[in-house]
């Protein structure tokens, strides 16, 4: 198996036998060209597309159980368009910022844990 037949959960050759449509690539492309995009319209029930480069977000959507409708394999990399219906889809929402008040609370706990365990005189480097 070459480096470009597993990238998401299922490999070429698995998504071949299932019936999804591979097709083979002569080019490379620049990383600048690898993208995810995601698309839909706002109208009620309907289909998101996306369309990825990136084997995070191939495992992902294929860990929902969703097949790729189709499949571009290049030189260095894969594209995969995926169909799925957009109430799966949930944006990406980054971890806020701990306040003040809640990093001296895990300093506190921190402190009483190794003290627990017998480590209290530790220092960090």
């Amino acid at each position: 198996m070459n480096n470009n037949e597993r990238y998401g959960l299922l490999s070429v050759s698995e998504l071949k036998a299932k019936g999804v449509p591979v097709a083979e690539a002569d080019s490379t492309l620049s990383n600048l060209e690898k993208e995810t995009s995601i698309s839909f319209s706002e109208e009620p029930g309907s289909q998101a597309e996306i369309a990825t480069f990136s084997p995070v977000w191939m495992r992902r959507i294929e860990g929902m159980g969703v097949l790729p409708r189709e499949v571009y394999v290049y030189a260095n990399g894969q594209v995969r368009f995926y169909e799925i219906p957009k109430s799966r889809l949930k944006a990406p929402i980054g971890k806020r910022p701990r306040t003040i008040k809640q990093r001296e609370a895990a300093k506190k706990n921190m402190a009483k844990l190794q003290a627990s365990r017998g480590r209290e005189g530790l220092k960090t480097a």
